[in-house]
């Protein structure tokens, strides 16, 4: 039997806020809709910054929207997939 990555209380509250807010339903338990989810709103992003700039882009409601969704993406990401660590060198303190 395999069980299903299941996302924390936080991560279904940024759910719920998603699809209240913006009417977009991300499935916790589908990585490659989740990635997709994630580059379409990384383009976005990217686009706006290009075509306003940083301060333009911080004006845009889209913009917010683009960082929101697509950071949501990269957690559930994140806790249904977890990224390794880089190993540390002996008698090296994290930086």
């Amino acid at each position: 039997m395999t069980s299903r990555p299941v996302a924390n209380p936080a991560s279904t509250s940024l759910l719920a806020l998603i699809e209240r807010r913006f009417g977009l339903h991300l499935s916790p338990h589908s990585t490659e809709h989740l990635r997709q989810v994630r580059e379409h709103y990384l383009g976005k992003r990217k686009l706006l910054l290009w075509e306003h700039g940083e301060a333009g882009a911080l004006m845009q409601e889209d913009y917010a929207k683009a960082v929101l969704i697509s950071e949501t993406a990269r957690v559930l990401l994140r806790e249904i997939e977890p990224w390794p660590r880089r190993k540390q060198k002996r008698g090296k303190a994290p930086q």
